[in-house]
């Protein structure tokens, strides 16, 4: 290859890298904190997300690439009655798949197959 051709093509490479680079820039840093629209078949949840903070509704969580994990105590109302106070707690595993969109939550020691699952989208903007 010639030289001349060769310079010329390592500068073409270099414009259109450095353009890209800088569309890039451009683009708005994601989110830090927003809401989640979760909805199963019969059920509408909503879900804050602050990954600064890396917290779920204020609960701390772990974050990954491709999820978002936390756990919740939770009271049920059966267990409401005074004579049940003791044993009132009861744990719920929360997951969120980052890449598909989809949550899950489960009673701790429940089969996975258990968890009630939900599709979920960032909420729009509010309407009032």
């Amino acid at each position: 290859m010639n030289p001349v051709m060769l310079l010329a093509f390592i500068a073409v490479a270099l414009a259109a890298s450095a353009f890209a680079f800088a569309e890039e820039q451009k683009k708005p840093p994601a989110p830090q904190q927003f809401t989640l629209v979760c909805s199963s078949q019969l059920l509408k949840k909503t879900i804050a997300v602050d990954i600064a903070k890396k917290t779920i509704d204020g609960k701390p969580a772990k974050f990954s690439e491709t999820t978002i994990a936390w756990k919740t105590e939770e009271a049920d109302a059966v267990w409401k009655r005074p004579e049940r106070q003791a044993v009132a707690k009861r744990y719920v595993l929360h997951e969120l798949n980052r890449l598909e969109g989809v949550y899950r939550s489960r009673e701790e020691g429940a089969p996975v197959a258990s968890s009630m699952i939900y599709s979920c989208e960032k909420a729009p903007s509010q309407k009032f």
